[in-house]
């Protein structure tokens, strides 16, 4: 492209201009390569894309090889000339940038400009990213007079996809933007001719992404920063920053905080975990009981491929269970989906023969396991009752641990992957493969959507790991358990 930024970079030099210096000089820099769920968020990005165009129909596709983008230009030239009133993938070099527009529709008054986006809503730096476009494409000749958001539609219900896309028109907002664009593009070039920038940091290291280089510039937090009390707003936090406090431990004294964070101060301050005394009335229901440990893993295509489900909607595709008898024995069960067949009556099967039995069902944030139980109930009737008094009778550990129990450990978070650590001796998530709910989420997708397995390994593998993490997350909750009933007993 000689002197000119893609789109992408020109997006990065706006949110920070020493990310775009490091992306651009340091191209094989080890952060900037993408982790497993980046790469699956691209790929399902694509996948939106070539799908937006069979709703644009008639297209020229114009193939975009990055070794030589100036063919895809005069190729793009060549369509318009050619009089094709769609163009997928138009691409357009001038005014220092490169673009490939998505979908180029001849219109009326001149030529509509649509960027394909798989969320559900337009979003602030979508406004930005079609700006850009629309002022590429003037640039190189063409009359733009529309721009607009093409987005997944909460509407669209699995097989209607009638209404999958929902097209937003942003001409007014994106005019506002255009005209900076030329100035900023010559600006970043400059800047990538020069040493690398001393960019101060602060909130544009977070938006709209995240930075990849984050810890090259942000130096290491403090213990204990006040930032991990529980809801701290940000205006309290910039409030006790300039008051001196910049840790937990450096508050006033009699500044006030809610009871969580009042627990939270003094078990930092004592350096030792803080145990409410209200602990064993808040794990009175559960004596007695036949309880069972439930936990759901779900996915969340971008594009619906089961019955009554809509763009990323949470839909459950394993579930692990340890239910303990009256006579303190654990017995364990699990279930994971197999191919691309809808997979809920086979999970729903599986969950009232495990949990069905059970006086309490435990769960660490149960909204999330009633959602899913409340889901299987509603696409799979035949278990539709038995689901729904499963539902009923979940108890939330979270709340007990959060209203009742602080350890230093905890960092600020009472996710289970920070709780159970700080309380459960050698907890078992370090030795797994598959560590998190993420990861887990994204290798469910890939093999139960686009039937992808990780390279190097085979179903198997994968089956196995995933069974495990599962696994490992009820395990967490018998442990957790046990050690909360032991805190509550001690005097």
């Amino acid at each position: 492209m000689g002197k000119a930024l893609s789109k992408s970079r020109y997006l990065k030099g706006r949110q920070c201009p020493k990310l775009l210096w490091w992306s651009v000089h340091e191209p094989e820099a080890e952060e900037l390569i993408p982790d497993p769920s980046v790469a699956v968020r691209m790929e399902s990005g694509r996948r939106v894309g070539e799908l937006a165009r069979s709703y644009v129909p008639g297209g020229r596709l114009i193939e975009v090889d990055r070794s030589n983008l100036e063919q895809a230009v005069r190729d793009t030239e060549r369509a318009i000339e050619d009089e094709e009133s769609v163009i997928y993938e138009a691409c357009f070099l001038a005014d220092g940038l490169f673009v490939a527009i998505d979908i180029l529709e001849r219109c009326d008054s001149g030529w509509a400009v649509v960027e394909v986006k798989s969320s559900q809503r337009v979003k602030p730096h979508h406004i930005s990213d079609l700006a850009i476009q629309v002022h590429v494409a003037r640039a190189a000749g063409l009359c733009i007079s529309r721009a607009e958001i093409m987005h997944l539609s909460k509407r669209a219900k699995f097989p209607d996809l009638e209404e999958l896309f929902a097209r937003s028109d942003q001409m007014e907002r994106v005019e506002a933007l255009t005209l900076d664009v030329s100035t900023e593009s010559r600006q970043l070039l400059e800047v990538l001719e020069q040493p690398c920038p001393d960019v101060e940091v602060g909130d544009h290291c977070r938006q709209p992404y995240g930075c990849a280089f984050w810890h090259r510039c942000w130096p290491d937090p403090p213990l204990h920063p006040v930032s991990e009390l529980y809801r701290l707003s940000n205006t309290k936090r910039v409030e006790l920053e300039k008051m001196g406090g910049v840790t937990i431990q450096e508050l006033p004294h009699d500044y006030e905080l809610n009871p969580i964070g009042t627990r939270q101060r003094r078990a930092i301050l004592e350096k030792r975990l803080i145990v409410d005394a209200a602990l064993q009335q808040a794990l009175a229901p559960l004596e007695g009981a036949r309880l069972a440990f439930l936990d759901f893993e779900s996915i969340g295509p971008a594009i619906p491929t089961w019955s009554d489900c809509q763009p990323h909607q949470p839909v459950p595709v394993q579930m692990s269970c340890h239910l303990q008898d009256g006579a303190g024995g654990i017995h364990h069960r699990d279930w994971l989906a197999q191919g691309r067949e809808d997979p809920r009556a086979g999970l729903a099967k599986a969950v009232v023969e495990a949990a069905h039995q059970a006086d309490c069902v435990l769960a660490y944030f149960s909204p999330f396991e009633r959602k899913m139980l409340l889901h299987l109930a509603r696409v799979v009737p035949e278990y539709s009752e038995e689901l729904k008094q499963i539902a009923d009778k979940l108890f939330d550990l979270l709340p007990v641990v959060r209203n009742h129990v602080y350890h230093p450990n905890f960092g600020g978070s009472f996710s289970l992957k920070k709780v159970y650590p700080a309380l459960v001796e050698g907890s078992g998530y370090a030795s797994l493969e598959v560590q998190d709910g993420g990861a887990a989420a994204h290798l469910l997708e890939a093999y139960l959507v686009r039937g992808r397995i990780p390279e190097g390994q085979d179903e198997d593998w994968l089956r196995r790991h995933l069974l495990a993490y599962c696994k490992q997350d009820t395990q967490a909750l018998v442990e957790l358990l046990d050690v909360l009933r032991g805190l509550a007993a001690t005097p």
